[in-house]
C-alpha cells in the first residue's frame, strides 16, 4: 500500500490473477527502493519491480520451487555494481539479481556451522566496508565481503559467521540493520 500523509490517500496494490501487471502475491515481506527509482517488492511468490516513474509492476521468479513458495525476504542494491541486487529468500538462500536482464543466479554458501539451516535467509544489510550482512534462520548471522561474491563461480566464498557462541542471543535472526555508526542491530523471533 502507498500512503500519502499530506492528503491521507491510501493506494492499494494486490495480486490479481487476471492482471499480469499486478503483484505476484498479496503477501509482502520486504520493500526496497534502488538508485534507479525502482521499488522492489519481495513477496510470497517472487519479487516484483515497480518503476516509480510510471511503468506497471513486473514479476520476477528467482527459482523454481515445486511448492510455489519463492518467498523473498530482503533486497538490497550492490554498492560495487549498481546493476545488481542481492536477494534473500526463505528456502532458496541468497540470489544475485541482474537488473538489466532480470535474470538471477543462486549463490551457494557452504556453512561450517549450519545448525539446521534450511537456506532461510530472513534479511540483508550493508556496512560501510562493503560487507553484506545476512540474517538467517538457524545459522545466525553471516558477513561476506561483496567483492568476494562478485565474479565467483565454483570457488568457496569466504565469510564470517556469528552464532550464540560468538555472542548472539539466538541463531534464528529475523531482521538485521547496520546503523550509521557501524553497529549491527538484530531482531529475533520472540526474543527482542
Amino acid at each position: 500500500h502507498l500512503f500519502d500523509p499530506s492528503t491521507k490517500n491510501l493506494r492499494s496494490y494486490y495480486s490479481l490473477s487476471q492482471d499480469p501487471n499486478s503483484l505476484s502475491s498479496s503477501v509482502i515481506q520486504s520493500l526496497y527502493q534502488d538508485k534507479f527509482n525502482n521499488l522492489w517488492v519481495g513477496a510470497d511468490k517472487g519479487i516484483n519491480r515497480l518503476d516509480l516513474d510510471g511503468a506497471p509492476f513486473s514479476k520476477i521468479s528467482l527459482y523454481n520451487d515445486s511448492e510455489g513458495q519463492n518467498r523473498v525476504t530482503g533486497v538490497i542494491q550492490s554498492v560495487i555494481n549498481p546493476q545488481i541486487c542481492w536477494v534473500t529468500t526463505k528456502g532458496g538462500g541468497l540470489y544475485q539479481l541482474d537488473l538489466k536482464t532480470n535474470s538471477s543466479k543462486p549463490i551457494s554458501l557452504t556453512l561450517d556451522k549450519a545448525n539446521n539451516f534450511t537456506n532461510f535467509m530472513s534479511g540483508v544489510a550493508y556496512d560501510d566496508q562493503q560487507n553484506l550482512w545476512l540474517s538467517t534462520q538457524g545459522a545466525g548471522v553471516i558477513r561476506i565481503r561483496e567483492r568476494d561474491l562478485l565474479g565467483r563461480s565454483s570457488q568457496p566464498i569466504p565469510y564470517d559467521q556469528y552464532l550464540i557462541d560468538s555472542g548472539l542471543d539466538h541463531n534464528h535472526v529475523m531482521s538485521i540493520h547496520v546503523a550509521g555508526d557501524g553497529q549491527v542491530w538484530f531482531g529475533y523471533w520472540n526474543r527482542g
